[in-house]
């Protein structure tokens, strides 16, 4: 899964391949720049948060 990120680092968008973070990056019309599409880590830490 990879998930596209703008300016400010906020999550925008989450898929399974980059391209389709990259076609919501055209929908909206987002700027190179703008946003970053990076891999997001899943699963469970195994901390409980003692």
């Amino acid at each position: 899964m990879v998930g596209l990120y703008d300016a400010c680092g906020i999550l925008r968008f989450a898929a399974h391949e980059s391209a389709d973070c990259l076609a919501y990056a055209e929908f909206f019309e987002l700027q190179d720049g703008d946003f970053t599409v990076e891999p997001l880590h899943m699963g469970h830490s195994g901390d409980s948060g003692d």
